[in-house]
């Protein structure tokens, strides 16, 4: 991606700011808060409306704002990666988000209590969110029925990656969140980040799927990110992005690090984008 290529999307989310506009970013919009609202993008699985009522293919990647599937193999920036915690009623209980930690350790509704109907096994239990979320225990397996230590955790632990798509600037950023059978993978990945002496936001890596399976034989879709690599005469070295663009990737870094960001569909995230893992009792 070139920088001149980049301006001519003048109308997209992630433009990059002409050098003439730089002392005048964000004007405009200083009374409508601090944080970000970023679009998802999400792995279609076999459950997803999109692919029983709109034809789509299992495990395209597909944009919820714009509702664009944008096919099965993506080159993407991670300008910015966070960790959070969310605690969902369930569906059949009415839904919504009961309380949130956006660091992962701390909730936002500490020491809350939350009276739960399992409608599945026709039962009532209490959540009990502690005085941080490792102490509240809902991550652990066994929480969300408290008599049956095989049931899934009651809240669901999520690797959050802001995303730059080179190829698709006019739909940028968007945030791939990595829950449940996908949470390994995050946490993969990050490990990737920690490890190389590069920024993230400087790294290309190409995204596409694998098929994965449970401990109950059911198959899905699920993320893989692989660095790009070229030749050099001192052997293969990471893709980066161009120097040029450095301005725009690290500026992007530093808006999410300092606002942070919401999600903008995320009550809909409640549902695990038909994850096949996410309602059985069995731990994989």
């Amino acid at each position: 991606m070139s920088k001149n290529v980049a301006k001519k999307k003048d109308n997209a989310v992630g433009a990059v700011v002409p050098d003439y506009l730089r002392d005048y970013a964000g004007e405009g919009t200083e009374l409508v808060g601090d944080l970000a609202v970023v679009p998802r993008l999400k792995l279609l699985q076999g459950l997803n409306p999109e692919v029983i009522e709109d034809g789509m293919p299992v495990g395209e990647f597909f944009h919820t704002i714009a509702e664009l599937p944008l096919g099965d193999t993506l080159t993407m920036v991670p300008v910015f990666v966070s960790q959070s915690v969310l605690l969902w009623r369930p569906r059949d209980d009415g839904g919504g988000i009961l309380a949130r930690s956006d660091d992962g350790i701390h909730w936002d509704r500490p020491g809350m209590e939350f009276e739960i109907k399992l409608d599945k096994i026709k039962k009532n239990v209490i959540w009990n969110t502690g005085n941080t979320v490792k102490g509240g225990g809902l991550t652990d397996f066994g929480s969300s029925d408290p008599d049956d230590p095989n049931s899934f955790p009651a809240a669901t632990r999520m690797v959050n990656v802001i995303a730059m798509l080179p190829d698709h600037l006019d739909l940028s950023p968007c945030v791939i969140s990595l829950q449940r059978s996908s949470f390994k993978v995050g946490q993969q990945f990050v490990s990737k980040l920690k490890i190389s002496r590069l920024p993230a936001w400087s790294r290309m890596f190409t995204m596409n799927t694998f098929n994965d399976k449970n401990n109950s034989n059911q198959s899905f879709k699920n993320w893989r990110f692989t660095a790009q690599v070229e030749s050099t005469k001192n052997g293969p070295q990471p893709v980066l992005v161009p120097e040029d663009d450095v301005p725009f990737y690290r500026g992007m870094y530093e808006n999410f690090s300092e606002k942070g960001f919401e999600i903008r569909d995320e009550e809909e995230m409640g549902d695990s984008d038909s994850d096949p893992v996410a309602n059985t009792s069995k731990k994989f």
